[in-house]
């Protein structure tokens, strides 16, 4: 096993905290959406959808980087990161109501809509900055060192 991780240069490393964060995002999606104010209610089927294939995809890419041709990886983060963004947008098209509540119409709203506002803003942050390391991880095209892609 200890094998398995030394073969990765940063960019598989990156990839693997972006897959790592993917999930981190969907357990915050799915308590965010169901508890609190929010309980009782359900998850967007498509959004859970999105956040399982990009993070099967991450996993997918991290694990098979050897056995990848170039073009099929360049493929496959740009697949999961589309999937990525849908999830997104979901996910903030959900707490639009809320942040209207609690900032445009300062009223009467309960307590339990404004932590549920912040709760969702911060896995929109841990969302984005998973993102931001799937692109990073994107860049050179390949995610293993060089005396592994020589074999």
């Amino acid at each position: 096993m200890k094998d398995f991780f030394k073969r990765y240069n940063l960019f598989g490393y990156l990839l693997l905290g972006s897959a790592c964060l993917t999930l981190v995002s969907f357990i915050w999606y799915c308590v965010n959406q169901t508890t609190g104010y929010a309980a009782g209610s359900s998850v967007n089927g498509w959004a859970v959808t999105c956040f399982i294939l990009a993070f099967l995809v991450e996993v997918g890419c991290f694990v098979f980087a050897k056995k990848l041709p170039k073009w099929a990886h360049g493929v496959s983060l740009l697949v999961a990161g589309a999937l990525l963004v849908v999830a997104l947008v979901i996910w903030i098209m959900s707490a639009v109501p809320w942040a209207a509540d609690v900032w445009f119409i300062p009223v009467n709203y309960p307590a339990a809509e404004g932590a549920a506002l912040w709760n969702a803003i911060g896995g929109v942050i841990i969302m984005v900055v998973g993102y931001c390391l799937l692109i990073a991880a994107s860049v050179p095209g390949s995610l293993l060192k060089a005396e592994e892609k020589a074999e």
